[in-house]
């Protein structure tokens, strides 16, 4: 897993996609939540992340596409 710091984030390759996903979500006027970033990057799909609020699925994680590292770094 790869451990990024405050003077490395920056230079990870997902920062660009979550940056702009949330300037999306902030632009709309929408709240701004690890979800929420997560179906706007497209590692989470609508259906699952409403399957998980009415409590279809035990944790977040199975649903999300990728790899844990990967979402933690999101």
């Amino acid at each position: 897993m790869k451990l990024l710091t405050p003077a490395d984030y920056k230079a990870d390759k997902l920062f660009p996609r979550v940056v702009r996903a949330m300037e999306e979500l902030l632009e709309a006027n929408s709240p701004v939540s690890a979800p929420a970033v997560f179906v706007k990057i497209g590692m989470l799909s609508e259906e699952h992340l409403q399957a998980w609020r009415a409590g279809k699925v035990p944790y977040l994680e199975r649903v999300i596409t990728g790899s844990l590292g990967k979402t933690g770094r999101v």
